[in-house]
Order: C-alpha cells, then structure tokens, then sequence
C-alpha cells in the first residue's frame, strides 16, 4: 500500500481520517516481500522454494526497522506521498481521479509515474472525500 516502486508496506496506523491532517504509516513484512519477490520473478510464474526465501531473506534485512509515511489534507485534496512529493487530487468529472504533481502536471496513470499507489494512499487517508471526487457529474 505505502509504495510507488518496490515492496508495497502494510498499514501500521492510520489516524485523522478525512481530515486536514490524515496520517499514516506502515512497514513492510514478511508477507508483502514473498509478494513482491513471486511478482516479479523472471519468468513470471514464480520462485522456487529456495530462490523465494534468499528473496524474502534478503528484503527483509534491507527493510529491517524502516517504516513508511503519508500525510494528506483532505479538504485540499493534498497528499504528501510515502515515497517523497506532494500531489494534488482531482476528479475528472468521468468517475476517476487525476493526480497532479507540484507544478500541477497530471501524472497520468502508469505505473512508473506513482499514479496509482498516490491514489491508494489518498483514498486511504481520505477515503470519503476520494469517493466524491470519483462521482461522474451529471
């Protein structure tokens, strides 16, 4: 969840909900690295068990004691990302969201650009305000 590139962290706390000061933050475990790790294997079909452990072994002594954070404004439809930068959220008036960076550039929605992991963590941290903005006008 708490990710743009990389291992996706589970939520430890999460406070503030739909407010002007939404936070939360997570970590990464056990689980989310053998995810990560069987995901993106090179022919896509998985590890065997011994490569899936080096792996998972592997993750987790680089992710030990790291934990990661997000910040959102609900009202500004401002997130702090956990990945670093501050975004804007935006409906787009078609039953999704656009997401724009600091100098209001939409993002787009590949994956490379953080689009979708902005958008989880936002609805996350604004789960109310991001059903609105996800309403298709009329």
């Amino acid at each position: 969840m708490l990710s743009s590139h990389g291992y996706s962290a589970t939520i430890t706390s999460l406070t503030g909900a739909d407010t002007n000061s939404a936070s939360m933050t997570g970590r990464v475990t056990r689980e989310d690295a053998k995810e990560e790790c069987e995901r993106n294997s090179s022919n896509g079909e998985g590890l065997k068990p011994k490569a899936l452990r080096a792996c998972v072994e592997g993750t987790m002594k680089v992710e030990v004691g790291k934990s990661y954070g997000a910040t959102a404004d609900c009202a500004a439809r401002s997130i702090n990302a956990s990945f670093g930068g501050r975004f804007m959220v935006q409906s787009d008036g078609a039953g999704s969201v656009r997401i724009l960076d600091s100098k209001r550039q939409d993002l787009g929605g590949s994956t490379a650009s953080g689009a979708p992991s902005i958008e989880d963590q936002f609805g996350k941290l604004c789960p109310a305000t991001f059903e609105r903005l996800k309403r298709k006008r009329t």
